[in-house]
């Protein structure tokens, strides 16, 4: 990785923690200190007894999500381990915060099974007006989504599957434009097929994609394919390929776009050579990528695209640019849920995020810090969810982009 890893190191010794709690009031007199606390806080109390949905009105409750791991699922590392990960859930409460401006708390779980997640997340729910979920075992990290989904009236997100899976899928609309292709004429090859592959063969089979084939670790998804799980089995079924699993160029042969969510160098560069005309290489497997950008260009790719955010590459593309635009969205509309329609039209806000005027091969995505990107997708969001009739909140249409483009840099939209 090319950064210096002793400066974060420093960084994380230095600050002991990237998200603090301070409050919203002062405390100067006995009569600040009456209505805040004590009796003050049991007439708000009452008020919520009677009507829980006050919680959103009278507490923090509405702007406040915990972001919830066991540990099951961290780079680098075989084991669980719940201490561990947090730094990593601190990192994505920083970016919910600077991003966001949503206020984002890590809960580290000592939890073996998908049930002991569940149910501490059911017990939380009084706290917070949204959870997200982040580096969980694929094993039981889709069961613990699809059951919390259903189960909870707040919305329940997972980075780890919606924010790579919007964000790529936003870059790729970009792509699209700019070789003349259209997504629903195009063959899309996805290797790798963990949460973040899985998530995104699934949105983008539901924005209109007839041909995907997916590889996993032993070949490709194929009801012949003795090695997959269930999710990996029940995607197989979609996709209805009938080939060898194990001849790997088959699903590479003729694709238009090549989509990496794997592991280092798991790309031969001579398959671009079996691509079609223009194609698209999005390597985007962490720390490092399935093929360099550069080497893929040489090789005849038009349009190429890494994860690598923090070097100089092109086109990087990062999740977390659409997680707290989501989760904007959805807080601000009090969204029972998230629905793939919310996701699809998330990516749409990402992708128009970037003024047509700049884009190019070489640049699909918007800069890192756009000021455009969260609002765009917030109200997106906010809107597709109204729509949906799930919004126990519903707001004016651009009434979400002015109010989170006025948390996050202060001025007022006219």
């Amino acid at each position: 990785m090319l950064m210096e890893w002793h400066r974060a190191i420093e960084l994380h010794k230095r600050t002991k923690g990237k998200v603090k709690a301070y409050p919203s009031l002062r405390l100067r007199t006995k009569d600040d200190l009456a209505c805040a606390y004590f009796p003050g806080s049991y007439a708000a109390a009452d008020l919520i007894s009677k009507n829980n949905d006050a919680s959103f009105e009278y507490t923090g409750r509405g702007n406040s999500i915990f972001v919830v791991s066991n540990g099951s699922s961290i780079l680098g590392l075989k084991e669980q381990d719940p201490f561990a990960v947090l730094p990593i859930l601190e990192g994505k409460c920083l970016i919910y915060k600077m991003f966001g401006d949503i206020n984002a708390f890590p809960l580290c779980l000592e939890a073996k099974s998908a049930e002991e997640i569940i149910e501490t997340c059911k017990l939380i729910a009084p706290t917070v007006g949204g959870i997200n979920l982040s580096n969980i075992s694929s094993l039981t990290s889709f069961e613990i989504l699809r059951k919390l989904q259903s189960s909870l009236d707040i919305p329940v997100s997972s980075d780890d599957h919606y924010g790579i899976a919007v964000a790529l899928f936003g870059a790729l609309k970009n792509a699209l434009r700019i070789v003349g292709k259209d997504l629903s004429d195009i063959k899309i090859a996805i290797w790798g097929a963990g949460k973040a592959g899985i998530s995104t063969a699934r949105l983008l089979l539901s924005a209109g994609a007839n041909r995907i084939a997916m590889v996993n670790s032993h070949g490709i998804l194929t009801k012949t394919n003795p090695y997959m799980s269930k999710e990996q089995a029940e995607l197989a079924e979609r996709l209805d390929l009938n080939v060898d699993y194990q001849d790997i160029k088959a699903a590479i042969s003729q694709a238009d776009v090549l989509i990496g969510l794997s592991t280092k160098d798991a790309f031969e560069p001579d398959y671009i050579k079996l691509m079609n005309q223009d194609p698209i290489v999005f390597a985007l497997a962490l720390p490092e990528p399935e093929i360099n950008p550069a080497l893929a260009k040489e090789k005849g790719a038009a349009i190429v695209a890494s994860s690598l955010y923090w070097t100089t590459t092109i086109n990087p593309i990062a999740s977390f640019q659409v997680y707290p635009g989501i989760m904007r969205g959805a807080l601000d509309v009090r969204a029972a849920t998230i629905t793939t329609n919310m996701l699809l039209r998330a990516a749409d806000g990402f992708a128009q995020s970037i003024d047509d005027k700049r884009l190019s091969p070489d640049n699909i995505v918007p800069p890192l810090f756009s000021d455009e990107v969260t609002p765009r997708i917030a109200e997106a969001v906010a809107q597709a969810a109204i729509e949906e009739g799930i919004a126990l909140n519903p707001l004016p249409k651009n009434k979400v982009y002015a109010q989170t483009w006025e948390r996050l840099f202060g001025g007022r939209i006219i």
